[in-house]
């Protein structure tokens, strides 16, 4: 670069460090991670209810591979993301005849209890068959808790009858 005569020398560039505290300090920096662990914070909270869902899978008369249970215990889970309100899943598979006979308890809060049965020629199919119809059930029961909130009507209380009345 030619310096043109009159003018000053170009200035070196300026190299700018930046120390790991001056970033600590500054309150913007805070502000940013107080909301990175608030978000990891909510997310661990919901994936932590999904985890409290216990998932028993058995067979009656039938001898289940570990892909078998494996892939019940991931129907299972599905299940969850319907309704956070489930505490245990129940998979049982009994053989009757040349079928299969997949039953599925859902345990959820409040005590209910959500039964599907179906049967099928092998586990998957009548898997598929009962998690399709507990699915329906666990929407239609989450349904029904969100309309008996919303719609329940606000209880006035009347004065007593007197014998006059």
């Amino acid at each position: 670069m030619t310096v043109l005569p009159g003018m000053p020398p170009e200035p070196p560039p300026v190299r700018y460090e930046l120390n790991f505290l001056d970033v600590l300090t500054s309150a913007e920096a805070w502000d940013i991670l107080f909301e990175g662990v608030i978000r990891l914070w909510s997310i661990a909270n919901q994936l932590e209810g999904r985890k409290n869902m216990q998932v028993d899978v058995t067979g009656r008369h039938v001898s289940l591979s570990t892909d078998q249970t494996a892939y019940a215990e991931q129907k299972a889970e599905k299940l969850g993301k319907f309704f956070d309100g489930i505490n245990h899943v129940k998979i049982t598979f009994e053989r009757e005849g040349d079928d299969l006979e997949a039953e599925i308890i859902c345990t959820v809060s409040g005590g209910r209890t959500l039964v599907a049965v179906e049967k099928g020629r092998t586990v998957k199919e009548s898997l598929e068959s009962a998690s399709d119809n507990m699915t329906r059930q666990i929407k239609k029961h989450k349904d029904k808790l969100h309309h008996r909130r919303v719609q329940e009507p606000q209880r006035q209380e009347q004065p007593p009858r007197t014998e006059e009345q």
